[in-house]
């Protein structure tokens, strides 16, 4: 038990590392939640996978979209280890574009879809 808990702690910082080379730029406070969501799905960062998730980003949401604010470093990341990320990017914008009928546009619904 102990060994799995140490396994995923050093996946969780190597991911964390992984993805401050991608995204130098972004708060100290996101890169945690963007290593969560591949350490949560068993991955390990993939740095030329995250570039790539990170231009569908940039290519594909609109000038304004909160999808590229604070939210884009962890949204790349859940998007890059899937199998087909543009059609994940797809998905995802779908729903965001369901839910923020019913709620206000903002980072925390970009988070939430």
């Amino acid at each position: 038990m102990e060994e799995k808990v140490l396994t995923r702690c050093q996946t969780f910082i190597e991911n964390r590392d992984a993805i401050k080379k991608v995204f130098g730029m972004d708060s100290i406070y996101i890169y945690p939640i963007a290593a969560n969501a591949l350490t949560a799905n068993g991955v390990r960062a993939d740095v030329e996978k995250l570039k790539s998730a990170k231009k569908i980003i940039s290519k594909n949401a609109g000038v304004l979209s909160y999808l590229k604010g604070n939210v884009s470093t962890p949204f790349a990341a859940n998007i890059s280890f899937r199998e087909d990320p543009k059609a994940y990017f797809d998905k995802v914008v779908k729903f965001y574009n369901l839910i923020k009928k019913q709620f206000s546009r903002s980072e925390y619904t970009a988070l939430l879809a």
